[in-house]
C-alpha cells in the first residue's frame, strides 16, 4: 500500500484542516469577545441557532441533489449522533469544535470513499488524528 493510496484528500478537506489548526490560537479569544458582546445566554443561543441552521442546510442539500437512500443515511446517521453528543457538551466553544471535527471527518471520508473500506478507515483516522495533534500543539 502506497502513501498516495492512503492520503488523497481534496483541497476543501485540506483547507478545513488548515483552518482548524490556524484558528486554534485565537478561536477562544474570539468566542470570549462574542460572549462578552452578546452575553453568555445569547452566545449559547447563537451557537444552537447555527447548529439548527446547519441541520436544515444538510436536509435541503439532500433534497436538492435527490440523493440516494444510502447517501442520505451516510450523512444523517453521523449528523444525528453528532448532534446528540453536541447537546451534552456544556461549553459552546467545545460544541463548535466538535462540529468542526465532524465536518473534517465527513470530508475526509468522502474524499477517501473510492478506496477499500480498510484504507478508508485508516486514512481518515490518521488524517484526523494528525490534525487534532497539530491543533492541540498550536493551542
Amino acid at each position: 500500500m502506497r502513501i498516495k493510496e492512503i492520503l488523497v484528500f481534496s483541497k476543501a478537506t485540506l483547507f478545513i484542516a488548515l483552518m482548524l489548526i490556524i484558528s486554534a490560537a485565537f478561536a477562544r479569544d474570539i468566542s470570549r469577545f462574542i460572549r462578552r458582546v452578546l452575553g453568555a445566554g445569547y452566545f449559547a443561543l447563537a451557537v444552537h441557532a447555527v447548529l439548527i441552521f446547519l441541520i436544515i442546510a444538510v436536509l435541503i442539500f439532500l433534497i436538492h441533489c435527490r440523493a440516494e437512500t444510502k447517501r442520505i443515511l451516510f450523512l444523517l446517521i453521523p449528523l444525528f449522533i453528532t448532534l446528540a453528543l453536541i447537546f451534552q457538551i456544556r461549553l459552546p466553544e467545545e460544541k463548535i469544535h466538535f462540529l468542526e471535527y465532524s465536518l473534517l471527518a465527513y470530508l475526509a471520508s468522502r474524499d477517501a470513499s473510492g478506496k477499500r473500506a480498510k484504507n478508508l478507515l485508516i486514512s481518515v483516522f490518521l488524517f484526523c488524528l494528525l490534525v487534532s495533534f497539530a491543533d492541540e500543539i498550536f493551542q
